[in-house]
């Protein structure tokens, strides 16, 4: 990316998990272009050549008997479609997730989200609780016969890139097959190819009932998401057909560029690259997290959806600003404020690799710095502008770039300035983000099935199929529960 001022920044807030493949693809851009030549928006309840070859696709694409699609525009818009399956096919109303998620901006996800103004909100869907992720007494205590679903992110992008335990995520797979509750995958931002695999749940040998893919389906370039789910559960959707309705879901023109999408990721592989650039990108961020122990607790996350953990939200923000004025765009969590989210372009080069970790460096530094020497550096920097501001315009001039300097460096120790997304990569979650508190609700039901790990990814290097890499536990992770604000 280039600013106004013709600087290069490496995008490492990707959308939110959006630009898998990078800003602008070339092909798939040029699939936009014809598409609005040749489709138009369709209608959303009515069939169509384009959505069914881009749900065929998807079924073939996605591991596990997953041959049924539901379009939607957003993130949230797909889960709740999920959501409305689940207690449609059961007939049950509970909803049962797990601490430290984000879902989304619509009905459902909000409910099920961890978020510190759902009290805006208020009062939020029912009967959806949460219990503790990876405690597995706490699941089996909660997932009963009158819940209709348990829903999760795989790495919680948002939380610090907390990834689920594999051993954990199997034996939640068999409580739910056990009493009848559909287990729901949602991976909007580890989905693929981000982690290493086509989606995470590739690593760990279990298939969902209902699996969310979020924006990165068109690789940014077009709003389109899906809820791809097992056929048993297409009855209910046959009987109730305006159960969920979306205007602009599953767009003709959407689903030509989805297709095209497609076409890149089954070409490129980009989960091969991820696993590989993944791994050396953690492992240098371990070093510096080695090299800065009062700054940086941990580095966590699984591929290219990667986290440092810092030791407080006003370092988390300030990294930040120190990450954009080293060419590197990041931002922090939205569930583990004290966190730097890093998501890469899936494509990045050795080279951009090594740029990347440089810019985590020089930010680390410049936060390491004893505060008279930032100063120091500060009023050199106003100085030096306020010379060349001279030069131009005068005295008045020089003082009003001097306040304007000021106020930047203010915004910047403060932690205000540049905010961003931020992403991770191969090694998993080295110490537990934050725990939220549970959620008081009710429970859900439906098979969720075990398969054996997805061998089609071709990655080369670690791709996690047993136990998450731990990279430097921290000494505060027996306090990162906290209540989630406003539950």
């Amino acid at each position: 990316m280039t600013g106004t001022d013709g600087r290069r920044y490496m995008d490492c807030i990707g959308g939110r998990g959006i630009f898998n493949l990078g800003r602008r693809p070339v092909h798939v851009l040029a699939a936009l272009r014809e598409a609005v030549q040749v489709a138009d928006q369709g209608n959303f309840p009515l069939i169509s050549a384009e959505k069914a070859d881009l749900a065929r696709r998807l079924a073939a694409f996605a591991p596990g008997e997953l041959d049924c699609a539901v379009f939607s525009v957003s993130r949230g818009e797909a889960l709740d479609a999920a959501c409305k399956l689940a207690r449609g096919h059961s007939r049950r109303g509970g909803l049962v997730t797990v601490d430290g998620g984000w879902y989304g901006e619509t009905g459902f996800a909000l409910a099920l989200s961890e978020r510190r103004d759902t009290t805006d909100f208020a009062p939020l869907i029912p009967d959806v609780r949460s219990v503790p992720m990876n405690d597995l007494t706490a699941a089996e205590a909660a997932i009963g016969r009158l819940d209709a679903a348990f829903i999760l992110e795989p790495v919680q992008a948002e939380n610090g890139c907390r990834c689920v335990e594999p051993d954990y995520l199997r034996a939640v797979a068999r409580i739910c097959r056990d009493r009848g509750v559909l287990l729901v995958l949602d991976e909007t931002q580890s989905g693929m190819g981000r982690t290493g695999a086509r989606f995470a749940y590739g690593h760990w040998g279990v298939v969902p009932d209902i699996l969310v893919i979020g924006e990165s389906l068109a690789a940014g370039a077009f709003p389109i998401c899906a809820t791809l789910f097992a056929a048993p559960l297409q009855e209910f959707l046959n009987e109730h057909p305006l159960i969920h309705l979306s205007t602009f879901g599953g767009s003709d023109v959407g689903c030509l560029v989805g297709q095209a999408a497609l076409d890149d990721y089954e070409a490129v592989r980009p989960w091969e690259n991820a696993a590989v650039m993944g791994e050396r990108l953690a492992t240098s961020l371990q070093t510096l997290a080695d090299e800065h122990p009062d700054i940086v607790l941990g580095v966590n996350g699984k591929g290219l959806l990667l986290a440092l953990e810092l030791t407080s939200e006003e370092q988390a923000a300030a990294l930040s600003a120190a990450l954009a004025d080293n060419g590197v765009l990041a931002v922090p969590g939205r569930v583990a404020t004290a966190s730097v989210v890093l998501r890469p372009s899936l494509l990045i080069t050795d080279e951009e690799c090594q740029h990347l970790v440089a810019g985590c460096r020089a930010a680390l530094a410049a936060l390491a710095a004893p505060p008279q020497g930032r100063d120091a550096r500060r009023t050199s920097r106003r100085s030096a502008a306020a010379r060349g501001t001279s030069k131009a315009g005068g005295t008045a001039a020089k003082s009003g770039t001097i306040a304007s300097d000021t106020s930047a460096a203010a915004k910047r120790r403060s932690g205000t300035s540049r905010r961003g997304d931020t992403s991770a990569t191969t090694s998993e979650s080295t110490r537990k983000p934050r725990a939220p508190a549970a959620k008081k609700r009710a429970p859900a039901a439906g098979p969720a099935a075990e398969q054996p790990a997805d061998t089609s990814t071709g990655a080369v290097g670690s791709t996690g199929t047993e136990a998450p890499v731990r990279r430097k536990r921290s000494s505060r992770q027996q306090r990162q529960k906290r209540p989630p604000g406003g539950r």
